[in-house]
């Protein structure tokens, strides 16, 4: 009998394991802070402050958080990003915003 507890290793949600982890991924989302957007060259980027004080500058397709967080939009005052998490022995997605001034 099949342990219903063993973690799915693939299926299409799965994230890549040979991934290189990225610095904010070392940090839980509650963590960050969004502290600017700026665009150079028509590319939106986004100014992210670790707990340790460091700012980060990000981009959409940058992973960020400890749930496989990927930014896939930045605006003005605020960036989007997918997590990927494992619920119910199935990975799935969920939407995730963080907005300026959020963590002050």
């Amino acid at each position: 009998m099949q342990d219903q507890r063993e973690v799915p290793e693939a299926g299409e949600l799965a994230p890549p394991p040979d991934r290189p982890r990225e610095p904010l991924e070392a940090y839980d989302l509650s963590e960050l802070d969004l502290v600017g957007t700026l665009t150079v060259g028509g590319e939106p980027s986004a100014l992210v402050r670790g707990p340790d004080g460091k700012v980060h500058r990000v981009r959409i397709g940058d992973y960020m958080g400890l749930d496989h967080g990927r930014i896939v939009s930045i605006t003005d005052a605020s960036l989007v990003l997918v997590e990927t998490v494992l619920e119910r022995n199935a990975w799935q997605e969920r939407s995730r915003r963080i907005a300026l001034g959020e963590g002050e």
